[in-house]
């Protein structure tokens, strides 16, 4: 897939507790994330929130005027990483990840379908980056550092 994908925080986040953030990118090749995203990802790093890992060769995708005038009136319902995430999805119209509940919702209210952390780790084992099991063994420790996924095995899904 050469088609930019914008990756919000939730997604990087739960790829990092795993210790795998590059596998993100493995499976979606042009998966960016706007500044914000990036912002919040450093933060969460300095706070703890997850283990130390090299985030800054996350790709940036820069928004454009109008995107910056959407996400900025996004922002008053959503954290600014996903805001800026729907404005680059929507306008650009290209594939969206992220877990966010809310973000999901104004997602598909805008015509845009999101996956997120369970599509990313689906889509790793159907190109067979990793086993069902090797798959199931990130999943297990996102959901232990509180990722809230309605599976406990990827089994469940295919």
């Amino acid at each position: 897939m050469s088609e930019l994908v914008v990756v919000d925080t939730t997604v990087w986040s739960n790829f990092a507790v795993a210790r795998h953030p590059r596998l993100v990118v493995e499976v979606y090749p042009q998966g960016k994330s706007p500044r914000a995203v990036l912002n919040e990802l450093e933060e969460g790093r300095r706070l703890g929130y997850f283990p130390e890992v090299d985030l800054a060769w996350i790709p940036e995708v820069a928004l454009d005027q109008k995107e910056r005038g959407q996400a900025r009136a996004l922002a008053k319902a959503l954290g600014r990483g996903e805001a800026e995430c729907l404005a680059v999805a929507y306008n650009r119209q290209v594939g969206l990840l992220t877990d966010d509940r809310p973000a999901r919702v104004h997602a598909q209210a805008l015509g845009i379908t999101p996956s997120g952390t369970l599509g990313v780790l689906l889509r790793v084992v159907s190109l067979g980056r990793l086993s069902v099991e090797e798959a199931d063994e990130l999943l297990a420790q996102m959901i232990q550092a509180r990722f809230r996924s309605p599976v406990s095995s990827l089994r469940e899904l295919l």
